[in-house]
């Protein structure tokens, strides 16, 4: 996507007001105090929605990136008026059918009936093949495919795609949601959505089979508190798939300000994958990681960095190409974490 309209810049040059910023005197992971600048001046150059110029510091203990200052719990909700789960986007006809597309290709790949579908028959189960190369499943997917099911609920559920899935993989399905907009969304499509967020855990000890925690560790005040929910909320031997950003991307140092996985100021923490993989080992809980074969944030940044800056395209696509060779062989400067995650036994 590209924004060069005027009042979308003055957006951002906009101030957000001193009396609902906070700052943070301690890494939101580990709680270590030293740091130092890792990037400032970044802007909500994703949806053009928040005002501000901020500020992320880099822990010198555990390397991750947080915003200092931050906006407060009580503020912070302006920064989401805009967001991509919340709320529902008219679907042109092409859009139904790419939908359409992809359940038919995951619905043979992973051996389950995702609808909507093609339900094309099996002679014709052919012409799915060449998607392979441009059809990648959601983090995830093969674990809720597999035949012993349960009770899963997904924490930050948005527009409740994921959920969807689930219940239609015979699922015990449930979602969290903090936006009231997308929580009547998903009540609609006959989704169970409650409105509130990972605190909700705290009523359902020992409860679920999966946790889906995707993408929401970066967007909170109190992360490790979340973890620490989580884990209780799970069976022994139950699984959370978490994913976030990952503060070491290589994707990320390079571009700086004007990397994707910032979106300040709506992720206020960033951790890296290295202590988180530590961290819930340390819980825990077994990690395996899933290594993803593309680097989603590369173009979008491409085109943040053009719009915000001096460097073309041609300059910015010629550094690229050795940096990429560099995240396929480091697995930790890679531009996400995701991890499944078993809980043992202790």
């Amino acid at each position: 996507m590209s924004f060069n309209l005027p009042s979308m810049q003055s957006r951002i040059d906009e101030i957000w007001p001193q009396v609902d910023l906070e700052e943070v005197d301690k890494c939101p992971f580990c709680g270590a105090k030293e740091r130092n600048l890792a990037n400032d001046e970044v802007g909500d150059w994703t949806f053009y929605n928040a005002p501000g110029r901020w500020c992320y510091s880099r822990c010198k203990s555990c390397e991750a990136k947080y915003l200092n200052p931050r906006p407060t719990p009580d503020s912070i909700g302006r920064a989401y008026s805009a967001y991509y789960t919340h709320g529902s986007i008219p679907q042109s006809s092409l859009h139904r059918l790419k939908v359409r597309i992809r359940n038919e290709y995951l619905s043979h790949l992973l051996t389950v009936n995702l609808l909507p579908r093609l339900f094309l028959p099996s002679r014709l189960r052919w012409l799915l093949l060449p998607l392979k190369r441009v059809i990648v499943q959601d983090f995830g997917l093969s674990v809720l495919s597999k035949p012993v099911k349960g009770k899963v609920v997904d924490v930050g559920c948005g527009d409740g795609k994921m959920l969807q899935i689930a219940e239609q993989m015979g699922w015990n399905a449930m979602g969290l949601e903090l936006d009231p907009g997308a929580v009547q969304s998903g009540r609609k499509l006959g989704l169970r959505v409650l409105h509130g967020s990972y605190e909700i855990l705290n009523n359902y000890p020992s409860t679920f089979d999966c946790i889906i925690f995707s993408h929401v560790l970066e967007h909170l005040h109190n992360p490790i508190e979340a973890l620490r929910s989580i884990k209780n909320a799970l069976k022994i031997g139950g699984i959370l798939l978490i994913s976030c950003p990952n503060a070491t991307s290589i994707v990320g140092e390079y571009f700086g300000r004007y990397w994707r996985g910032l979106e300040a100021p709506r992720h206020l923490a960033i951790p890296s994958l290295n202590f988180l993989r530590d961290y819930l080992t340390g819980m825990g809980f077994s990690v395996e990681q899933h290594l993803p074969i593309r680097f989603p944030t590369i173009k979008s940044s491409m085109e943040i960095m053009i719009n915000n800056s001096s460097a073309s395209y041609k300059q910015i696509n010629a550094s690229l190409k050795v940096r990429n060779r560099l995240v396929v062989s480091s697995p930790e400067q890679a531009d996400f974490i995701e991890f499944v995650c078993i809980k043992k036994l202790h």
